[in-house]
């Protein structure tokens, strides 16, 4: 990952963070993050190596952060909405399964304005095409395991009402 200022000289990794940092604060301040998500976004610089390679895992994020693995997957999914934080999944041939198996994403923090831009509509146009190509609801195999059971909603009833319903179908049962 080479991450290039205004000069054309690469940023140190101390440039990157600081910037990075930066970008979440005006995230945060505009209301587009929240704090869980910009405190979990906030060590993904410190994950990159000498080259600029980041590949944590959600846990090793979570576990440096001090947030649950639900809080960072979230978060970086707002980052790839908003376009500060790009990632490529990382896959390996498996031999035992004989076939490619995801291990873990890489990550490219985007700093410059422009490219973030760019990037959240290659994210937002991935998405729709995602949500385009899914199969409509009427066309989609019918499993009974699958099916959730069918809760029986009552009509609109006063409190006394659906006590005496309540007990009713308890009895029932």
């Amino acid at each position: 990952m080479t991450i290039a200022s205004k000069t054309s000289r690469p940023l140190t990794k101390w440039q990157i963070i600081r910037r990075f940092q930066a970008v979440l604060r005006r995230f945060r301040s505009e209301g587009k993050l929240t704090l869980g998500e910009a405190h979990a976004l906030a060590v993904l610089p410190e994950f990159m190596g000498d080259d600029g390679a980041m590949f944590p895992s959600h846990e090793a994020m979570a576990e440096k952060s001090g947030a649950c693995r639900r809080t960072v997957i979230n978060a970086l999914n707002r980052a790839y909405a908003l376009g500060i934080v790009k990632h490529t999944p990382r896959y390996v041939y498996d031999q035992a399964l004989g076939k490619r198996v995801r291990t873990s994403n890489a990550y490219e923090i985007v700093l410059s304005a422009l490219h973030q831009v760019a990037q959240a509509a290659r994210f937002l146009m991935r998405s729709v095409r995602n949500h385009l190509s899914a199969r409509p609801a009427h066309e989609r195999p019918s499993s009974s395991f699958l099916r959730a059971e069918r809760v029986f909603q009552p009509p609109q009833m006063s409190h006394s009402e659906m006590i005496e319903w309540c007990l009713k179908e308890a009895k029932a049962t």
